[in-house]
């Protein structure tokens, strides 16, 4: 298995300050699953079909705010995924979104994230999420 995006030490730091934790990959298995009932262009969700907002980091970087008017701006906490294989990063909404370039710089690629509503047990919203493209973009409904 590769090594996970999760295994840097700036973010194990982030994680303990930010009172975040590891989730299971079978979670972040089954968030794809889902994902995977939606529709697909290419590498991404086809959100001309799914009606999202978008949001450039490079123009606007308050993502916490956006996040609050998207449906994942419903829930206190967040999951963030990178892979059905690895394990996914727990955290309240705010720490997630106002990090999100600093948690991905290292795994390139979509990463996809979605509201939870409980850290124990944990329970995602996978109907309430966005997709980060790795790069500068989030979109969301």
């Amino acid at each position: 298995m590769a090594r996970s995006w999760l295994n840097d030490p700036g973010i194990r730091q982030w994680i303990a300050a930010e009172n975040g934790a590891i989730a299971a990959p079978a979670i972040s298995a089954d968030f794809v699953a889902y994902l995977n009932t939606l529709p697909w262009i290419g590498p991404h969700l086809d959100w001309q079909i799914l009606g999202g907002a978008p949001l450039s980091l490079a123009d606007d970087f308050d993502a916490v705010a956006w996040a609050r008017q998207r449906r994942i701006g419903q829930h206190l906490y967040a999951l963030m995924i990178h892979s059905s294989s690895q394990p996914g990063l727990v955290a309240p909404l705010e720490a997630i979104m106002g990090s999100v370039d600093f948690l991905v710089w290292k795994a390139p690629g979509a990463h996809y994230i979605c509201g939870c509503d409980s850290l124990d047990p944990l329970t995602p919203a996978f109907e309430d999420f966005v997709e980060y493209d790795g790069v500068e973009h989030l979109i969301g409904r």
